[in-house]
């Protein structure tokens, strides 16, 4: 978990957030701008050390590991600047999305699409491809203008001269194998209000709507907790109403009924795994109820912080979308697994990052998420292989163990990736074990 002083250690061990990430880095760094990120970045290149900069700590993956040298960018937190003319936004890199959302606001401007939380940094989400649910817009690193990124020689790269710029193409969705990102521009639209629409359904009545509700919602999600009968659909639709987005509500999701009645009941279904379905049933009687609410969209759009829970996620072709939820349901129930988080079905559009999930497809993300350990596995494992008999690419930053030459046949720019990633960083400066399963061995 991260504060504002840098990465919480733990006797030498820095893990992240959910705890599913942990690495034993060789020191720390805190560096407070840009010219103390290139000098010790190229001190590592020269003395053979590796290292990895850490934003917030919210992958599920291994993304930011290092035995190395670990670079938090928590000192590096200002906006930097709002242009009057094109409402493009330039950041240090390890702003929070929080942070940003609030900046934005007060001048009259938002971020066009977020996804459930706003606790990451604005570097660490658009280097994993970070995502929310509306059809026709990308993911978070779609928006990245402009970036300045150190190498691994310590010389400062700008990128965002030409928008085609392969540099920037490979580094918006980077992982972190280019270089360490110090400023981003993103784009800006004028700040909007939205209507969440939330609406329980049964679960075979949600699926036969998913391709309408995806070719119709400017923002949808469908969310359905296992063994239960019901799924519920939430739409986002642009308002001009009276705001009903409550903070003390907000507040009291995140602190007393997430934080403690949740995690209570997470924890007691860990230990009796048996009672999950029970659990779950109650669970979705008191929250999947039908409602609206009004407020600025960096509100609603972002949820009450969950508990801790592990995450996988895949990118499959939209059209799989309701294959891919119904799928889900069948697994769990054919293999009597015990699921106690919830199943997500989300959408973003097709971009040209070249290691976005969503590189030129438009995409339905699935989201498998479970916090009790003892059907984690398998559970992971049969998602995981039916995605990638789909052509499913996954999430960086949360679970996957796909190999390199799986990535390879299903992100046509990986190779074209993988040689500039040689010619910026020849010495392996940015390498772990994560960049290893990606792209395999270096040649």
């Amino acid at each position: 978990m991260i504060d504002a002083a840098g990465p919480r250690l733990r006797d030498g061990e820095w893990s992240s957030w959910a705890r599913t990430a942990r690495a034993r880095p060789k020191r720390v760094a805190l560096p407070r701008d840009e010219e103390e990120v290139a000098a010790l970045v190229a001190a590592a290149t020269r003395e053979r050390e590796r290292v990895k900069a850490v934003g917030a700590g919210h992958s599920w993956s291994d993304a930011a590991c290092t035995s190395g040298v670990l670079v938090s960018l928590d000192r590096m937190r200002r906006l930097c600047g709002l242009d009057a003319e094109t409402g493009d936004v330039t950041v240090e890199a390890g702003m929070r999305l929080s942070e940003l959302n609030a900046a934005l606001a007060c001048r009259g401007r938002a971020l066009p699409v977020l996804g459930s939380i706003s606790e990451q940094s604005v570097a660490g989400a658009t280097a994993t491809g970070t995502h929310g649910s509306a059809p026709g817009l990308g993911n978070l690193a779609a928006g990245v203008r402009a970036m300045r990124l150190v190498l691994a020689s310590g010389g400062v790269r700008d990128l965002g001269g030409a928008r085609d710029e392969p540099l920037l193409l490979a580094a918006r969705v980077g992982l972190g194998a280019f270089g360490v990102a110090t400023r981003l521009t993103l784009r800006t639209v004028p700040a909007f209000d939205l209507v969440e629409i939330r609406e329980p359904l049964p679960f075979d009545a949600a699926l036969a709507r998913v391709d309408e509700l995806r070719r119709s919602e400017p923002f949808v999600k469908v969310w359905w907790l296992p063994h239960t009968p019901t799924a519920m659909v939430v739409r986002y639709r642009p308002s001009t109403g009276s705001r009903t987005f409550s903070e003390a509500a907000r507040a009291l999701d995140e602190r007393v009924l997430n934080a403690r009645v949740l995690a209570g009941l997470l924890s007691a279904g860990a230990r009796w795994p048996e009672a999950i379905p029970s659990i779950n049933r109650a669970v979705a009687s008191a929250y999947f109820r039908a409602g609206e609410t009004v407020g600025p969209s960096h509100r609603v759009l972002n949820l009450a912080m969950p508990p801790r829970h592990d995450e996988l996620e895949y990118a499959l072709p939209v059209e799989r979308a309701a294959d891919a939820l119904a799928y889900v349901r069948d697994v769990i129930e054919r293999e009597r697994l015990r699921v106690d988080f919830i199943v997500e079905l989300r959408f973003s559009a097709a971009d040209d990052a070249w290691l976005s999930p969503s590189f030129e497809r438009d995409t339905a993300w699935i989201g498998a998420y479970i916090a009790q350990p003892r059907d984690r596995a398998r559970y992971f494992d049969a998602v995981e292989e039916r995605c990638l008999a789909w052509g499913g690419r996954p999430h960086w930053g949360k679970r996957f163990s796909a190999s390199s030459s799986a990535l390879a046949a299903r992100y046509p720019r990986l190779g074209d990736a993988a040689a500039l990633r040689r010619e910026v960083d020849p010495t392996g400066t940015f390498d772990n074990e994560l960049l290893a399963r990606v792209f395999g061995p270096r040649t």
